[in-house]
């Protein structure tokens, strides 16, 4: 058994940081070291930082990281080493943490990094803790979850820092809802470390004196675990329990997350046996005292699922997502709730995202099978306006009369008529400020105003990070040849047949990427009659291929790729590089 709560718990301001009243600890009773937070905390209408200044956590062996960026990062005790849950989204940031946890503790021998999922602010800041040979645990889900945010650099790039305010001033937007501001540039900058060991259901690791429990958890990402150390009755939940309404449908896009299997780990952690006496979270404060936590997880679990079933209810008696999204609303023991305030995720987020996963995007409609364009249906209203100066005057007639919905619908059609009426944009842009700074929630007032600021040409998209040969060093190769198909332009491609074979001499792998006139193709075998086989190893095939570390002006170019067509050696330069130049021509520049 740990010793008593009252011996172990408490909140640790960092060093030089000042008392503990700086952290805003509660002092209620049975809630030691839980911050106290009102309903209204993180509402994105809020001046200031709700968060506070970078602080630490500790119960017993085990320390947790809060504030020092958006995710926490928790290292435990081991016996002459830790471990390390999550590592942050930055170098920066986890070598911040590593040097003060060293200074706290006096260790530094990290035995092994457990990620409790694949989103870059939990993985990115691996780098600074981990050591030759140290294995680094995640789910078998892990490099598929990645492999799909490798397809779509740009998109979520772009997206994300609309989500997160990238380019907003501070006072705009003090925070991201369940944490500090996230500093994408800094987390896009980092390398990413793979895991060196993986599970599927269960694992058990042995570290010191305590045995750590892994637990197959899908919720907010499929690849999601959560840690139990039943010795000390600690449980880290990642990022399937955080105090706001969960993302079940993140707005910089996701796949369809598993709402049902997020209810299920939830109710795996209920049943844990002894009841945990600690809670730790990817994000927002750790919670402690078995009873408060049992009711904080039923309650988070039944709102997930009252959400869940009303939206399967809807389903079945032929609702729509429009309806759905005005009728479903949390039920006034939960809308009510601390831990449940829209300041992440939203009820009507969370409803099109699942009816999304179910049915997908035709709900049902005929009307809706192939509607209009916008453009159509605003060349067609334009008479009905008198004209796009018209159509412009009722939208500042909405705009004064305070109606904005219906002037930005207005404002949407007159831009899709012509995306540069300086005129229309500025009063979008109005618009989009007004609702802004009407809406609670951090993600959606961060996307407002990053849209209105990109409206008045004040917003730029974020700048590509510079991919490096050390930033995809231990991206699987595979994962990189899988992007090509996506990559191929199809009108440069058009009239292209051609097949273009990588053989990597390290790793007794090969792929055949064929373009067959505007398609790609990778094949994970050499085929025959390649116009082009290369023979690299996959370091050297990053940094000449995919990064252009390496170019063909350099004598490093012609040593680590060896060039050949039907079984013989291609030995003149220019032969290689007309077939590598015809390949580049019909592919998408990233």
């Amino acid at each position: 058994m740990p010793p008593s709560t009252t011996d172990w718990t408490r909140t640790l301001v960092d060093l030089g940081h000042g008392a503990l009243d700086a952290i805003g600890r509660s002092t209620g009773a049975g809630e030691p070291g839980v911050m106290a937070l009102s309903n209204d905390a993180c509402d994105a209408r809020a001046a200031g930082n709700q968060f506070g200044e970078p602080h630490w956590f500790q119960f017993g062996p085990v320390h947790c990281a809060l504030n020092f960026n958006l995710a926490n990062v928790t290292l435990v005790e081991t016996g002459g080493g830790f471990v390390a849950i999550d590592c942050g989204p930055s170098v920066e940031t986890a070598a911040t943490v590593r040097q003060q946890f060293v200074q706290r503790t006096g260790v530094d021998d990290l035995h092994c990094i457990i990620y409790t999922h694949s989103h870059p602010d939990h993985i990115r800041g691996a780098c600074a803790l981990q050591r030759p040979g140290t294995p680094i645990w995640a789910h078998a889900g892990f490099a598929d979850e990645l492999a799909l945010q490798n397809k779509l650099p740009l998109a979520y790039m772009r997206r994300a820092a609309k989500q997160f305010g990238a380019a907003l001033p501070f006072e705009t937007l003090p925070h991201n809802g369940i944490g500090p501001r996230l500093d994408l540039g800094a987390e896009a900058a980092s390398p990413i470390l793979y895991p060196t060991e993986t599970f599927l259901d269960t694992a058990t690791l042995d570290h010191g004196d305590l045995r750590i429990e892994l637990h197959a958890a899908p919720g907010e990402t499929h690849d999601h675990l959560f840690v139990w150390i039943p010795e000390l009755r600690v449980l880290h939940a990642g990022d399937n329990f955080y105090r706001a309404f969960p993302n079940l449908y993140s707005i910089r896009g996701v796949a369809p997350r598993p709402v049902e299997g997020w209810i299920a780990s939830l109710d795996a952690m209920r049943r844990l046996s002894p009841a945990p006496e600690c809670l730790l979270l990817g994000h927002t404060e750790p919670i402690v005292g078995a009873d408060r936590i049992q009711q904080l997880l039923t309650d988070y679990r039944d709102a997930i699922a009252f959400v869940h079933d009303s939206v399967v209810r809807g389903i079945n008696a032929h609702k729509t997502p429009e309806q759905l999204v005005q009728e479903i609303e949390l039920p006034p023991r939960l809308a009510d709730h601390p831990y449940l305030v829209e300041q992440y995720g939203t009820v009507r987020g969370a409803v099109r995202g699942i009816y999304d996963g179910y049915l997908g995007w035709f709900d049902g409609c005929a009307a809706h099978l192939n509607p209009p364009p916008r453009r159509v249906v605003a060349e067609r209203l334009l008479p009905r306006f008198g004209g796009a100066a018209g159509m412009r005057s009722a939208l500042e007639q909405a705009l004064a009369d305070d109606d904005l919905q219906w002037a930005e619908w207005l404002g949407d059609h007159l831009l899709a008529l012509n995306g540069k009426d300086k005129q229309a944009s500025e009063l979008m842009a109005q618009v989009e400020d007004r609702l802004a700074e009407q809406e609670p929630n951090p993600l959606m007032r961060s996307w407002r105003f990053s849209d209105a600021a990109e409206l008045r040409g004040e917003l730029h998209p974020p700048k590509k990070p510079k991919v490096t040969a050390a930033t995809i060093a231990h991206v699987p190769t595979d994962t990189l040849i899988a992007v090509f198909p996506s990559r191929v332009d199809p009108d440069r491609a058009a009239r292209v047949d051609l097949a273009i074979a990588f053989v990597f001499t390290d790793a007794n792998r090969s792929y055949t990427f064929t373009i067959r006139r505007g398609v790609g193709e990778v094949a994970p075998v050499l085929l025959p009659d390649c116009d082009l086989i290369i023979r690299t190893t996959e370091a050297d095939f990053k940094r000449a291929l995919i990064t252009g570390e390496v170019t063909p002006l350099s004598g490093e170019f012609w040593r680590s790729l060896k060039f050949e067509v039907d079984g013989r050696p291609l030995l003149k330069p220019l032969h290689v590089l007309r077939r590598l130049a015809r390949f580049a021509s019909c592919m998408i520049k990233m």
